[in-house]
């Protein structure tokens, strides 16, 4: 009987052995979902338009600038322990305006819907039990729609820019289930917070 329960348990190391080795291979799937404040076309939208007031030939014009925040979904697979190769969708969405503070007429409204599409890669730097400090780098391309309103006329324009994700300096805490911190300059904004789930 126990050479029997000895062969039984050498069998089970030698048939389990490989396939331990193909989980490692294999890595594990990451999925994020977060939500970014002030991504690229949001800074230089409050640049251009959300200045403050300027003087018009029918007066003082205000101008404004309202970005929403950006939500976010990442898909990212486990090469080994410091490399992951995926990437990310993105929608973004703001509105800008410009009126007379006088009468209160909007000279010129803009709104603009931006979603995008990276291929990345992160880059592990640290790990201490369930902290960890990384970097995301990406590349791919963002949508602009957007709907202007100037005259009294309505004008719709369509284009797709590259669009590059610079994430030098990201958290994460947890296990299969935790949550990020990601900081950089990007699709997703300058600051990204949100959870992800490892499979």
């Amino acid at each position: 009987m126990k050479r029997i329960i000895c062969i039984l348990a050498v069998a089970a190391l030698v048939v389990g052995a490989p396939q331990k080795v193909v989980a490692q291979e294999r890595g594990e799937l990451s999925v994020r979902g977060g939500v970014g404040w002030y991504s690229t076309p949001d800074f230089i939208g409050a640049l251009a338009s959300g200045l403050g007031t300027m003087s018009g030939e029918d007066g003082t014009v205000h101008q404004s600038f309202v970005p929403l925040l950006n939500p976010n979904i990442g898909l990212y697979y486990g090469v080994n322990d410091w490399l992951s190769l995926g990437g990310s969708a993105t929608l973004g969405y703001s509105t800008a305006r410009r009126v007379f503070e006088g009468s209160g007429v909007v000279e010129k409204s803009v709104e603009v819907i931006y979603p995008s599409l990276i291929v990345a890669a992160q880059t592990k730097y640290y790990t201490e039990g369930k902290f960890s400090i990384y970097g995301t780098w990406g590349l791919g391309a963002m949508a602009f729609i957007s709907e202007q309103l100037y005259d009294g006329s309505v004008e719709s324009d369509f284009n797709v820019s590259i669009m590059a994700d610079v994430y030098p300096l990201s958290f994460s805490y947890g296990g299969d289930l935790g949550g990020f911190l990601e900081v950089g300059w990007g699709s997703r904004g300058i600051v990204n917070i949100g959870v992800y789930k490892n499979f």
